[in-house]
Order: C-alpha cells, then structure tokens, then sequence
C-alpha cells in the first residue's frame, strides 16, 4: 500500500469521527436540551447508524497487522486503553455526580452510566477482541481464526439480547447495569471495522461495484420505513425490529457513510475548511464526549415543544446543528485550556506524555 493512500484513509476517517461525534451532540441537543421526540426527526435516521459508525471505527483503527503477536505488545495495548477509556471515565463521572447531584452509586450501578458508558464498553470491547485474538492464534488457518473471533462477536451479541430478556436471571441487577451489558450489542460494529481494515482492499473492490452500493441506499430506506411503521408495536414484532433490523441498518449506514466520505475524501483534506474542522473535532472526540454532558442546556424545553406541535425536520436540524457546534466549540476550547497542563491531559484525556 502506498504512502499517500494511507494518508488519504487517515484523513477521510478523522472527517469521518468528527462527523459521528457531531451526530452524537446533535442527538442529546434534542433528547437532553429540548426534549423533543416530534413524530419525524432527521435523528431518527441518524441514531440508525451512529453507535455503530463509532465503534465501527474504533474498531477501524484498533486493528494493526502484527500488534497482538506478543504479550508485552497485549500488555502495553490494554494498559494504554485502561488509562484513556476507564480513568477519565471515573474522573468525570464523579464530576458530574457532584456539580449535578446526583448518586454516583446509581450512575456507576446503571446500565447507561449518565451518558458516560461509551468509553466503559469500549474498554471491555478491546479486552474481548484482544482475548479472542489470542485464542484464535491456536490455529494457523485464516478461515478458522475469523470464525473464533467472529463467532466470539456472535455471542457477545447474543449475550446483550438476552441480558435484556424477561426469562434473563440478572436483568435489572447491578451486575448488567454496572457492566453495561445490553450495550455490548455494538461489539459486532466494532469487529465490522476490524474486518474492513483487514480486508482493505477487497472491501474498496466492493465499494466501487455500483450495485453494491445502490442495493445498500434503498434497502436502508426500505428498512428505516419498516422500522418506523414497527416502532409503536411490541411483542415479536418489537423483538424482530430491536435484533435483526436495527443491526441490518447499523451495518447499511456504516456502508454508506464510509463510501461517502471516501469518494468525497478531497473534501475532507486538510486543505478545505470542511475537512480542517471536521479533522479537528474527530482528533478530540475524546475530549468533546467527556465534556459536552457538562455544556449541554437543560432549559430549551420549550423549543422541544414548538417541534412536537410544528414538526418540521429542516428547521429542527438547522437549529439543532447550531448548538451542537456551539457546544462543541466551547468543548474544543476547554479541551485546549486543560491541555496546556500535561498533568491535567494524562489524567482527565489520557494524553501520552513524552520523556525528555
């Protein structure tokens, strides 16, 4: 591979995390800040394949041929993941409890964790992935090693359905709130990534077959209405929509996004103010996650309302990617104040701290 389609795909998939990490503000702008759940929302569609773009990508980026192949690189890789993704998660839990007052017993016994278990689960998402790595090492059969760890992935998936189950024996206890179990739905996604960078190549080859991706653009549509239209129904039918096509549409969306910011990426260089900001926000999508909880308003109730009795998704969009970016902004300069003190940015980003 050459060096300038390397730095293409660095770049592209940056834009890419600034762009989900976006999404991610716009979706608590308007479930936190408005309150707002209008009968049609631009939202809707975006939460379809948000998380799984994230972790997608986490996954994406995870992934380096030859990194697990000793134990002390398997140390070090988990070390360094302990200290960015658990360390500042405890940090700023117990922040939040007390500016906010809240228990953080309950927010730590939650499944949810106060907004906080992306970087929780996605610790345990690279424990399982190193682990099934290391085990599918036994064989040197290519075939046989994607088949531990997808099949692993299979039942990790598995295990998030049932945790959530009625017949489930630890549903509501705090061993699935504080392991954040039913959220280890999105391991999959995280392997999808894995497996896109593994196998780099052959997935552009299918990208560029413009069957491929048109069948994915209205197979997404077709399922989003079908989801929509089995949103208010419950039984089986709700079961059928939670596990089978919200994952169909995850792995579309992933899909589709990807391709669009790669046939796009001169758009997301360095060079245009686009790419240049979107870069930005994707290089701090840690420090923007932690903060942005603590910047979001809690008083816009009222615009909620105006949306539910006006549903109207442009204008909601327009006005809900303002403050997002507001937000962000503020996040962004708060982030660069911390930063100026190594010790802050170890603790509270898990910044790297050169010697000498």
């Amino acid at each position: 591979m050459s060096v300038s389609v390397q730095k293409d795909r660095i770049e592209f998939i940056d834009a890419m995390r600034g762009f989900t990490m976006l999404l991610v503000v716009f979706s608590h702008v308007l479930t936190i800040s408005f309150k707002s759940n209008p009968n049609f929302s631009f939202n809707e569609i975006f939460i379809s394949f948000r998380m799984p773009l994230f972790f997608f990508l986490s996954g994406f980026l995870c992934y380096k041929s030859g990194k697990f192949s000793q134990i002390k690189g398997i140390l070090e890789f988990v070390k360094k993941k302990f200290i960015v993704q658990i360390i500042p998660t405890v940090i700023f839990i117990t922040i939040y409890a007390f500016l906010f007052q809240s228990s953080l017993g309950e927010m730590w016994l939650h499944t949810y964790k106060g907004g906080y278990w992306f970087t929780f689960v996605l610790f345990f998402y690279f424990l399982f992935f190193v682990i099934s790595f290391v085990i599918s090492n036994i064989t040197k059969k290519r075939k046989l090693k994607v088949l531990i760890i997808g099949g692993g992935g299979l039942l990790i998936y598995m295990l998030s359905l049932f945790s959530v189950h009625s017949y489930c024996p630890w549903k509501g206890s705090w061993i699935s709130g504080f392991f954040s179990i039913p959220l280890y739905k999105y391991y999959i996604f995280f392997l999808f990534g894995v497996f896109v960078k593994w196998q780099y190549e052959r997935f552009n080859s299918l990208l560029v077959r413009k069957w491929f991706l048109t069948s994915c653009i209205i197979l997404f549509f077709v399922l989003q209405t079908l989801s929509c239209l089995m949103a208010d129904l419950g039984g089986l039918v709700w079961q059928l929509r939670g596990s089978i096509i919200k994952p169909i549409l995850g792995f579309l969306g992933v899909i589709i996004v990807f391709a669009c910011f790669k046939q796009y990426k001169n758009s997301f260089t360095n060079n245009t103010f686009v790419g240049r900001g979107l870069q930005y926000i994707g290089q701090r999508t840690l420090d923007i996650y932690l903060l942005h909880y603590f910047l979001l308003p809690k008083n816009l109730s009222m615009l909620g309302d105006f949306f539910m009795l006006y549903n109207n998704p442009i204008v909601e969009l327009i006005v809900g990617l303002f403050f997002a970016l507001l937000i962000v902004g503020f996040c962004l300069v708060i982030s660069n104040v911390i930063r100026t003190s190594d010790v802050l940015a170890k603790a509270l980003f898990g910044k790297v701290i050169s010697k000498g």
